[in-house]
């Protein structure tokens, strides 16, 4: 969740109501714990995309993040 939110300046609940919302896009985004970590340390992954093409996002990054008012 930290590097999330430095990535975009989102306030943390903002951020963890953002990731809970993604499977009613049909986006499956699971927490993974990092091996050998103790308390919840480890990263948000996609898993599944639903209807979007992550290349597409990967290409547009910069512009989602202006259009969006994220830190850039």
């Amino acid at each position: 969740m930290p590097a999330l939110i430095e990535a975009t300046g989102m306030p943390r609940r903002t951020a963890q109501d953002t990731i809970a919302s993604l499977a009613e896009l049909d986006i499956e985004c699971v927490f993974t714990k990092d091996d050998g970590e103790r308390h919840n340390i480890g990263r948000y992954q996609i898993r599944d995309w639903g209807a979007i093409d992550p290349r597409w996002v990967a290409t547009h990054a910069e512009r989602l993040k202006q259009a969006l008012g994220y830190a850039i």
